[in-house]
C-alpha cells in the first residue's frame, strides 16, 4: 500500500520533487512513516498522504542540500556537511499532522 501518489502530492500543492524522481522519495517517506508509527497504519487517509507529501520533501531536501563547510582555492575543493535535523523534522511532521493513536509510542 503506497501512502502518496504523485497526482496526490501535486493536488495538496506540493512541487518541490520531480515526477521521475518521486516515486523513489515516496518508498523512503513510508518507510519513515511506518517506523515512526509502528506499523499501526491499516488505511490511508487524507492525514496520512498530507504526512507523506511533507515528509517527500523533507527527505528530497536533506539529500539535496548541504551547506559548504569549507571550501580550498588550490586544486579546488568543497566540504559539504550532512544536513542536520531532517529525523527530527520527521518525527515533528508525523507528531503534527498524524492523529494521535497512530502516535502515542513518542509520549511513552
Amino acid at each position: 500500500m503506497e501512502y502518496i501518489t504523485y497526482e496526490k502530492y501535486s493536488e495538496f500543492g506540493f512541487s518541490l520533487v520531480p515526477e521521475a524522481q518521486f516515486k523513489r522519495f515516496a518508498m523512503l517517506a513510508k518507510k519513515e512513516i511506518d517506523y515512526r508509527t509502528s506499523n499501526r497504519i491499516t488505511e490511508v487517509t487524507d492525514d496520512i498522504q498530507l504526512t507523506a507529501s511533507v515528509v517527500v520533501d523533507i527527505l528530497f531536501t536533506s539529500e539535496n542540500e548541504g551547506e559548504v563547510t569549507s571550501v580550498s582555492t588550490d586544486r579546488y575543493s568543497e566540504s559539504y556537511a550532512n544536513p542536520v535535523g531532517s529525523d527530527e523534522k520527521i518525527t515533528l511532521a508525523v507528531l503534527k499532522y498524524l492523529p494521535q493513536e497512530l502516535t502515542s509510542w513518542v509520549m511513552k
